[in-house]
């Protein structure tokens, strides 16, 4: 990675180098997790990092390491979290940020949003017009002074994407559909992807260079991803049996239709198992903990996909974790002697992400508070000029010539005329919702806690789409209401403002104890940000 590396020493930048596969024999136990020698290590791993010795000035480093914090159960309030955000921060502070290379700002990405906290919401919106402008012609990204795109580079642009928009952030689907094309056009015929992408003329695969280890679960795992946030994929599993985090399109709400098609996306999923098997490695020349990581993501991503660990190679966390356990230095750090201690604190990092099964944590968080919908369309009119009914989802005919009468709708109109509106909201784009909410925001509030349930939910659903710190008061009074439906949606609408996938509680069958207790926490939070709030 070149925020890691050593000056000149960009010919060999790549992951991994390949080196004989090791020997897939039965474990002497299996590891997990939560196996007391794997807690073990990742807590000694942990207070390397905290030591002197663990110390690394650079910003993307910094962003790793508190992301593996995080990962490992340390508060956002932990002294190298706040380091990492400060750091992050001030890079982003000047008008037109640069970076020599993607990583940096990847990584920050996946670091804001893991911290979950709607003060560094100007940080990730700006990092994603940032991706938006940096990336290449072709749909990838790379060096900024190279035509190429770099595997490498780009996985960690998609996964920052795929984790904001998990984490209720609004993602261009043009952007990931474009990497996508990138990705599906630089496949390898082995089924493998290599280092600085070479493009088809066509989807038919090409030769590419490099094509190793780490950049091959790189690509399939940024595969995955595109193919998750686009709705686009479609594996061999019965409807029934498809796991939540990759549903058919055909089951999901998806405004956006991209060019690749689901075959050609099975395709290169299926022909990259089959070089992942065949060339299975534990240990690789290149930046081994780094490839140990990005194997935990793809691996990940495909038993997600799969419904469980695929049948050949189910031990691969078993061998690949009992490597860590046995290669980890008395101090608790992971080091790779082929690159200098500069690296090790970015070794460590990966080691522990690799040991909680980071990304597995990813695809397990529970994503409840998705573009609004009405639940069920009730009350929603059957004859609406803006919105109609498929598949029990609303769907927009709107056009942008209807904002002023939407905008009319919402602050002056009737019942009827409120409620179709609402309905289009999810449909329109994130910045254009935010602000026709905000010009009707006063009695938006007030149906809030109107005596109409109906208007309640369509109210509830508007100021949760609109997302601003300001509606959070209204939310939690909203939490106190008779109906669970329209309590669980302040409680959606409070996670996606927040940024707190999981918020305080409050489980879907919730009890009067939940509920209280939920109030309490999220009012002492509020007033975190805002000392001088006031409640109903």
């Amino acid at each position: 990675m070149h925020f890691l590396r050593q000056s000149g020493y960009r010919s060999v930048l790549c992951l991994v180098g390949v080196v004989g596969v090791f020997c897939l024999l039965p474990p002497a136990f299996a590891l997990s997790p939560q196996d007391p020698s794997v807690r073990a290590a990742i807590s000694r791993a942990v207070r390397f990092l905290e030591s002197e010795k663990g110390k690394d000035a650079r910003v993307g480093a910094k962003a790793l390491v508190g992301l593996a914090l995080l990962k490992s159960g340390a508060d956002r309030s932990h002294p190298l979290v706040q380091e990492a955000a400060a750091g992050i921060r001030k890079s982003l502070s000047v008008s037109k940020p640069e970076y020599s290379e993607m990583y940096t700002p990847g990584l920050s990405l996946i670091f804001l949003v893991e911290l979950e906290s709607p003060e560094y919401d100007a940080e990730i919106k700006k990092l994603f017009h940032y991706f938006e402008s940096m990336q290449k012609p072709h749909g990838g990204w790379g060096y900024p002074e190279m035509t190429t795109g770099d595997t490498s580079m780009t996985q960690y642009v998609v996964l920052g994407l795929w984790e904001a928009s998990r984490s209720g952030y609004d993602v261009r689907p043009e952007i990931v559909d474009r990497c996508l094309i990138w990705l599906l056009k630089t496949r390898d015929p082995s089924g493998g992807f290599g280092y600085q992408g070479v493009v088809s003329d066509s989807f038919r695969p090409v030769p590419q260079e490099r094509v190793l280890h780490g950049v091959s679960a790189a690509g399939l795992a940024s595969v995955y991803a595109c193919a998750d946030l686009l709705g686009l994929y479609q594996n061999r599993k019965r409807p029934d049996e498809l796991p939540p985090a990759l549903t058919k399109v055909e089951d999901r709400k998806v405004s956006y239709r991209g060019r690749a098609d689901a075959s050609l996306i099975d395709t290169t999923v299926t022909n990259g198992a089959g070089w992942i098997s065949k060339n299975f490695a534990v240990k690789v020349d290149m930046w081994p903990f780094y490839y140990l990581y990005t194997l935990e993501r793809y691996y990940s991503f495909r038993e997600h996909a799969e419904g469980g660990p695929p049948k050949q190679l189910a031990d691969w966390y078993d061998v690949c974790g009992n490597f860590l356990l046995e290669s980890q230095l008395e101090d608790g750090s992971w080091h790779d002697p082929g690159w200098g201690r500069g690296a090790v604190a970015c070794n460590t990092a990966w080691g522990i992400l690799f040991l909680v099964r980071s990304m597995r944590k990813s695809l397990e968080r529970v994503r409840s508070f998705g573009p609004g919908t009405l639940v069920g369309g009730r009350g929603l009119p059957s004859d609406s000029e803006f919105v109609q009914m498929q598949g029990g989802k609303v769907v927009s005919k709107a056009e942008m010539s209807d904002v002023e009468k939407l905008i009319t709708n919402l602050r002056e109109g009737n019942d009827e005329q409120f409620t179709k509106t609402i309905g289009v909201l999810p449909q329109l784009p994130p910045d254009e919702a935010e602000a026709l909410v905000s010009q009707a925001a006063a009695r938006l509030r007030d149906l809030a806690g109107g005596t109409s349930a109906d208007l309640r939910l369509g109210a509830v659903h508007a100021l949760a789409r609109a997302g601003t710190l300001d509606d959070v008061p209204t939310l939690i009074y909203v939490l106190t209401d008779p109906e669970a439906e329209i309590v669980l949606a302040a409680r959606d609408g409070l996670r996606r403002i927040s940024r707190k996938i999981h918020g305080f509680g409050l489980p879907d069958d919730f009890d009067e104890g939940d509920r209280v207790a939920a109030v309490k926490a999220w009012k002492e939070w509020y007033l975190t940000i805002r000392p001088d709030a006031e409640f109903e």
